[in-house]
């Protein structure tokens, strides 16, 4: 499935465009004491470019992150996130992330390889340079074609409606260039016995060619979505900037669902940047698999590093 994405990143911007209940924030309000901050209230007129369907939701993604600081992970409202599971490196190592047999480390492209060195020589690995708290933070390191894959699957196998939290840090600005070109940071896939694919998926996108925003994509597969009718890759973009030398915070409310009763709604640093509601968020018969990656093709300069610390799995 790598060769459509490819492909289709290289030619495709689309905005969404739908008669459903599919809603984009025009946030552009600071958080306090964790909470989260949007300005969205039924129809409203979209920031960040594209249209707006008849029947009154908005499509085009607005929202803009807050300028700095550093907050605890919230749930709902500023309610600090309970967590099912949660990690920050603490203990040195990266083993939070193989717990109760519920994910790993799975680096490398094409392919992955269990384990914290890739077939290409991504690694990820406990580092003492950076962190949001604490000392430690996973330092995911990748060349211009690499890939990195921090893997939950436990949680999702066992509620369908989760928040999912983690802390970025990105010391300098990277460029993307060449045909297919990508780089995605986080992603819930879908297994079935013959299928392992991207659902939705948080990239950075080229919005000029020396500048990366923070988008929303879905990947092209082979059912309808996000809405029934539609296929092929999607780009939801933002006017949001790529943070560089500081760090901010993804918080994302996934819903699971193998028809069209799922949802998806992320905030970036407290602001609510997508909700999407009544959308398929995995395959009919599949299940659900979490990771925050850093998996790029034409990224540049060689090697890719980011830190990433704080994650968390809540019920809310």
């Amino acid at each position: 499935m790598l060769k459509p994405l490819l492909v289709a990143i290289s030619f495709l911007l689309v905005s969404f465009v739908a008669k459903a209940d599919v809603y984009a924030s025009t946030a552009g309000g600071a958080h306090a004491g964790g909470g989260r901050a949007s300005t969205s209230s039924g129809t409203t007129a979209a920031t960040g470019g594209g249209t707006a369907p008849t029947g009154g939701t908005t499509t085009a993604i607005g929202g803009t992150s807050s300028s700095g600081g550093t907050t605890a992970a919230s749930g709902g409202g500023g309610t600090p996130l309970q967590g099912l599971w949660s990690t920050g490196m603490e203990d040195g190592t990266m083993s939070a992330w193989y717990a109760g047999g519920g994910g790993g480390e799975f680096n490398g492209h094409p392919g992955s390889t269990a384990g914290s060195v890739g077939n290409d020589g991504s690694t990820s690995a406990a580092s003492r340079e950076q962190a949001h708290s604490g000392a430690w933070s996973a330092k995911l390191t990748i060349p211009s074609n690499g890939a990195c894959r921090l893997v939950r699957q436990l949680e999702s196998q066992q509620y369908a409606e989760l928040y999912y939290s983690a802390w970025y840090y990105f010391p300098q600005s990277y460029t993307l260039s060449g045909p297919g070109a990508f780089w995605m940071l986080m992603q819930w896939k879908s297994a079935t016995a013959t299928a392992h694919d991207p659902f939705f998926m948080l990239v950075a996108y080229s919005a000029t060619p020396s500048t990366l925003n923070l988008g929303l994509a879905w990947f092209p597969l082979p059912v309808d979505g996000p809405l029934p009718g539609q296929s092929g890759y999607q780009l939801f973009p933002s006017n949001i900037q790529m943070p560089v030398g500081r760090w901010f915070q993804v918080e994302t409310r996934y819903k699971s669902a193998g028809d069209f009763t799922g949802a998806i709604q992320m905030w970036i640093d407290g602001v609510e940047v997508y909700h999407m509601e009544n959308v398929r968020t995995r395959y009919p018969d599949g299940n659900t698999i979490w990771s925050v990656t850093s998996y790029a093709q034409g990224l540049s300069p060689s090697p890719v590093v980011i830190y990433v610390d704080d994650v968390v799995i809540s019920k809310r």
